[in-house]
């Protein structure tokens, strides 16, 4: 599976003052054609049926009617590759005028039924524009859902959009929220973010405490820049804060974290 970029690429390391961002959010994303595929791609979906199967041997055959025929039936009686491919029909003015309102309408019906990993490829093919037309409003929409119901990568580029405006009001206050339910979760990169926004004093408090158990944990997954950053906090604490920062981080993986595998 690809993946649209090197997650080391969306946080930076180094000194205060320094861009910590990239223009992007990370994630992964199949790269697969648009008609049959596009279910594929969000995963989750089951072999067509055989009505599905009838409406894409007319589609390939150039019958787009038939298919947008056969299609209507079956995504009204809430087949979800049906739906799909009705929206990609609508989209496409295929056996119907183009008609891209009609389109949203069928692709998010059946998008809302997925998982959270699948919601997460359709924040991503929004925002890159990729299958879908590139809107990065739908892209946090859908980055949101998958957020809500737990996948971390959804929460650290919700976070990401938050923190640089992207499709959302900047808000650093929200940045830090979802960076920090990502980084719980043991993402890295999250983790990292978090780490940059005690350090900077950007939607929480400066707290250089905090910013070294973040540090710490993600140099716990082998990240050196994490490590160097680590270590320069840990000469800007008293004796007292560092003690009081190794208890915090001791405490966080009491919680239950644990790094990736």
């Amino acid at each position: 599976m690809q993946t649209m970029s090197d997650p080391a690429r969306c946080v930076d390391t180094g000194p205060p003052g320094q861009n910590r961002l990239a223009s992007m959010p990370c994630g992964r994303l199949r790269r697969v054609a648009a008609w049959v595929s596009l279910a594929v791609v969000l995963g989750g979906v089951s072999p067509a049926g055989a009505d599905v199967a009838e409406a894409d041997a007319a589609y390939k055959r150039g019958d787009f009617a038939t298919a947008l025929r056969v299609l209507r039936v079956e995504a009204e009686r809430g087949d979800i590759d049906a739906q799909y491919r009705l929206a990609f029909l609508h989209a496409n003015g295929q056996g119907v005028a183009p008609d891209q309102s009609q389109a949203t309408r069928w692709f998010h019906q059946a998008t809302d039924k997925l998982d959270p990993g699948a919601q997460f490829n359709v924040a991503v093919m929004y925002f890159e524009g990729k299958l879908l037309p590139k809107d990065p409003v739908l892209a946090a929409y859908w980055f949101r859902k998958s957020a809500e119901r737990g996948d971390s990568e959804a929460q650290f580029n919700l976070g990401l959009m938050y923190d640089g405006g992207l499709g959302l009001p900047a808000d650093p206050v929200e940045a830090a929220r979802w960076y920090r339910m990502a980084a719980e979760q043991g993402l890295k990169s999250a983790q990292i973010n978090l780490a940059v926004m005690y350090r900077d004093g950007l939607g929480v408090a400066r707290d250089n405490r905090q910013a070294y158990v973040w540090y710490a944990l993600a140099a716990d997954q082998e990240d050196r820049g994490a490590a160097r950053e680590r270590d320069r906090i840990a000469k800007l604490l008293t004796p007292e804060e560092y003690n009081e920062a190794i208890r915090l981080q001791h405490e966080q993986e009491m919680r239950g974290y644990e790094p990736p595998g």
